[in-house]
């Protein structure tokens, strides 16, 4: 994924597992950020990730969120870019 020429993105890797199965495992993001190259990790080969597969969440209400609002540079209550 490139996002050349945005000054600013939200991006989501959602993985959709089986309901109730158990999971284990890692994810590695390589990411360059202002010329900056670096790894994130989620989990590692020695000490992985682990979770319960379920299906088909709501989208959450205002009232349960919060996120940073990069243009007020605040914490904003029902604030969410993921959903607009």
């Amino acid at each position: 994924m490139t996002l050349d020429g945005e000054e600013q993105a939200d991006i989501a890797l959602l993985v959709e597992p089986d309901t109730n199965k158990l999971y284990t495992g890692f994810a590695t993001l390589d990411v360059r950020l202002n010329e900056k190259s670096e790894s994130v990790r989620l989990g590692t080969p020695e000490v992985r990730y682990r979770w319960i597969g379920g299906g088909g969440y709501p989208e959450p209400s205002a009232d349960e969120m919060y996120a940073y609002d990069q243009a007020q540079q605040k914490w904003i209550k029902g604030f969410n870019p993921m959903y607009g």
